[in-house]
């Protein structure tokens, strides 16, 4: 079947994307930084170092597959230019994994996806 591998692919593509997604997720959850925040501010600071680093990964992989939303993260992340320019990133490996500089400015931050009012329980 022509084109079988290739929505494979794709599927599989997308299915990681989702997971790189929810990594980010549980790292939040787990870490609170709105509660550190009042806590221990340099640890929320941290935290918050770190969520940007990856969701700065997180476009760069999404770029190929979702332009419009990989760039609109990008540019939520205070990052200049295009996210393809980027280029696909390295496997993250500990102590090189980090391209944002410290201190940059985010922009304007918005929902990237619309939220699935149907999937709402009353």
């Amino acid at each position: 079947m022509p084109g079988a591998h290739g929505a494979h692919s794709v599927s599989r593509a997308a299915e990681q994307l989702v997971a790189n997604a929810s990594v980010a997720n549980v790292f939040v959850d787990r870490e609170a930084p709105w509660a550190l925040r009042k806590s221990d501010p340099e640890r929320a600071a941290s935290v918050l170092n770190t969520l940007c680093n990856w969701l700065a990964l997180q476009a760069r992989w999404m770029a190929p597959f979702m332009p419009g939303k990989a760039q609109a993260l990008w540019t939520m992340l205070g990052q200049p230019g295009a996210v393809q320019e980027a280029g696909w990133p390295a496997t993250p490996t500990a102590g090189s994994w980090r391209t944002l500089q410290p201190g940059q400015p985010l922009g304007e931050v918005a929902g990237l996806f619309e939220k699935d009012r149907k999937s709402t329980r009353l």
